[in-house]
């Protein structure tokens, strides 16, 4: 009997287990080759989990309301198929057994007031059977947008109000007797702050830094900065009414 919230572990020895085919080690990249096409209104994609075979989906986004029946024609190593379907979704998922064999499809429609058109096609394959720019995972920098209206500051600390959560961020109510700019809404946004964050239970700190979604004028002179969240900087309560769980120290904020 395993008990409430509690766990059990059972070993069991010298018994043979067949690794399955696609647990092996991989170089992650984010380039797609050719196994992702395009066709009106969907897209095909080369699944493959396996080296001995594949699967080409092909999905199309229509319902029924405009669609009465769309046919799926594909060709593998010159031998071609049709399949017809009337009911929705309108997608296709057919099993490639030669995983170095080209997937090339057209779909054709039929819409509920008779008339023929073609969504166009594609043809996708393999990973390993497509050429390739790289490898490696490319990431796009994005920088921040800084309001334009601020001229350079140094960077200047802010005093710990309050806490709050809403919009996907950690809203930190803050008060400083004179910012080195004119104050107006998200006249803040894309500034960098730091600040450390300490558990209470336990004293660890946590130096946390990111950036401002943007910022709120209140009229008791008080400012709410939207804090944009990280790995180590969740979007929860840690330090409001209801839950006092951490301590906000040196924010402070930089250009």
């Amino acid at each position: 009997t395993i008990p409430s919230k509690g766990l059990r572990a059972v070993v069991i020895k010298d018994i043979a287990v067949k690794t399955p085919a696609y647990v092996k080690d991989y170089a992650y990249s984010n380039e797609v080759g050719s196994t992702v096409a395009e066709h009106k209104n969907g897209k095909a994609y080369a699944i493959q989990l396996t080296d001995d075979f594949y699967h080409a989906y092909v999905y199309i986004t229509d319902t029924p309301k405009t669609l009465k029946e769309a046919t799926l024609t594909y060709t593998v190593n010159g031998k071609t198929e049709k399949i017809t379907d009337t009911t929705m979704g309108f997608e296709w998922l057919i099993e490639v057994s030669d995983p170095n064999a080209e997937f090339k499809y057209t779909i054709e429609v039929i819409k509920n007031d008779g008339t023929k058109e073609t969504y166009g096609g594609g043809t996708v394959k393999t990973l390993s059977n497509s050429t390739l720019k790289g490898t490696g995972v490319v990431l796009e920098e994005k920088k921040e947008e800084v309001s334009s209206s601020i001229p350079d500051f140094a960077p200047f600390e802010v005093k710990f109000v309050a806490q709050g959560t809403g919009g996907g961020v950690v809203r930190l109510v803050v008060s400083n007797p004179k910012y080195p700019f004119e104050l107006s809404k998200d006249v803040m946004k894309g500034l960098k702050i730091t600040f450390v964050l300490k558990e209470i239970a336990t004293g660890a700190e946590t130096l946390v830094e990111t950036t401002l979604a943007g910022n709120e004028v209140r009229d008791n002179g008080t400012v709410v900065l939207l804090v944009k969240p990280t790995i180590v900087f969740g979007v929860k309560d840690y330090n409001n009414d209801k839950a006092k769980t951490h301590e906000f120290s040196k924010i402070t904020i930089s250009k």
